[in-house]
């Protein structure tokens, strides 16, 4: 039986899929719908070949770069050289890639389909992205509906980024990711998108938005489950993925026990925590490409106001607080 195959463009940096069974490309076009192109790409393309087997290859000998949890719970490993990396996910999905062919081979075991679609295909795609100056980032990102500029919110996993920006797409913003952002700092403006996803909801998060109603009983041992966005349509509202001007990049801080905070933090502080959650570095210090990454993501906070919000109890009236931070921010910033 031939390959199945699939072209795909994210917004400029274009991929090519083959796979030795159907299931996996027709995994990708699910995943990733929004992104499907109508006809073959030529030119300067980024293959990604996807390979079922029954046992994973042998690592290569490269640094190891990074070790830990990714921001889908699965456990994660990355081997890293200067024009290669190697990534494996849960020793279930191995995916080697090259920078400078603009190739990656993904080897997944039967039934591995989670681990790959959530965590490993993501990274692929951000190592596509990155040789088009392109940066994934891990946080929200929202169209303000009045001046149709995003606000990216970020933290680490678990901060609470789902259950804000649920929040928020409930009036004022539309939601386009809630996890997979893209920044673009080439220009005059800092650029930035959304890689769109099913959102993973906590339990919590339903009972803090009574709006959302009532959730299938299909919890995780997270207490969470992926619910696909159009599964809320009507209830918040969600934007298509675009190049849009950033308005702000919103740090997520602890909860307030009252009343909603908004207030300027410092980029060295903002550059910081987005460093720590989104660049890796090895004992021997930063590659070139996780520099290119750091460095791109200090242009960005160059350019754009940050903020602190630390939500307080009654989300309903966070998006109001939020737009009127982001007004008269931007008016001081016009008055200077």
């Amino acid at each position: 039986m031939p390959d199945r195959s699939g072209s795909f463009d994210f917004l400029g940096t274009a991929m090519h899929v083959t796979a030795t069974a159907d299931e996996w490309v027709e995994g990708m076009i699910s995943a990733f719908p929004d992104f499907v192109a109508d006809c073959e790409l030529r030119g300067d393309v980024f293959s990604l070949r996807i390979i079922q087997t029954d046992k994973l290859p042998d690592p290569p000998d490269l640094p190891l770069t990074w070790e830990g949890r990714m921001p889908d719970g699965y456990q994660g490993r990355i081997l890293e050289a200067e024009d290669e990396a190697y990534l494996t996910v849960e020793d279930r999905v191995a995916v080697s890639w090259s920078y400078r062919y603009k190739d990656a081979k993904a080897f997944v075991l039967p039934d591995s389909q989670s681990e790959f679609f959530t965590s490993a295909a993501i990274a692929v795609i951000d190592a596509a992205l990155a040789r088009d100056g392109q940066y994934l980032l891990h946080g929200a990102c929202l169209v303000d509906r009045q001046s149709n500029r995003v606000i990216l919110i970020c933290a680490p996993s678990g901060a609470g980024k789902t259950t804000t920006s649920m929040a928020l797409a409930h009036d004022g913003f539309s939601l386009v990711t809630d996890d997979a952002s893209v920044v673009i700092p080439a220009g005059s403006a800092a650029l930035a998108w959304g890689l769109p996803r099913a959102l993973k909801v906590h339990r919590k998060t339903a009972e803090l938005l009574p709006w959302v109603g009532q959730m299938q009983d299909c919890w995780d041992a997270s207490g969470e489950q992926a619910v696909p966005l159009a599964d809320l349509a009507g209830r918040l509202s969600t934007a298509k993925p675009a190049a849009r001007e950033v308005a702000a990049v919103v740090l997520l801080g602890p909860r307030s026990a009252g009343g909603h905070v908004v207030e300027r933090l410092s980029k060295a502080d903002l550059l910081m925590a987005l460093a720590h959650d989104n660049v890796a570095a090895r004992p021997g210090g930063m590659t070139i490409k996780a520099q290119a990454r750091f460095e791109a993501l200090a242009e960005v906070v160059a350019r754009v106001p940050a903020l602190m919000l630390s939500a307080g109890t009654e989300l309903r009236t966070l998006p109001g607080i939020l737009a009127e931070a982001l007004e008269q921010h931007a008016l001081q910033v016009v008055a200077r």
